[in-house]
């Protein structure tokens, strides 16, 4: 079973949409903080993606859920270090829809 914080709705669920497409990404995970990747270095050869179609800047997306780099600098912030020999688990769903 999903943790609350990975149920849709919960304080640490985002959506992404392509608008002119109609799709949207829903991702809700145990962690508060999102790394937003958009590809918008690419300037380098492009390559062919999985429908042959060449892929440009901006053509790709990531959302990574963690916890706030600066986190440790926050009394309110949960904890992100971690002992030796200690694990971190996190949790995510990720989910697509068209409209």
């Amino acid at each position: 079973m999903l943790p609350a914080e990975c149920r849709e709705g919960a304080a640490h669920s985002r959506a992404v949409s392509a608008g002119a497409r109609g799709v949207t990404l829903h991702l809700a995970a145990t962690e508060p903080g999102r790394q937003f990747y958009c590809a918008a270095h690419l300037t380098g050869p492009r390559s062919p993606g999985p429908d042959g179609a060449v892929q440009t800047r901006h053509h790709a997306l990531a959302l990574e859920p963690q916890r706030w780099p600066d986190a440790t600098g926050h009394a309110d912030s949960s904890p992100i270090r971690l002992a030796p020999g200690e694990t971190c688990h996190q949790h995510s769903r990720w989910r697509l829809t068209r409209a």
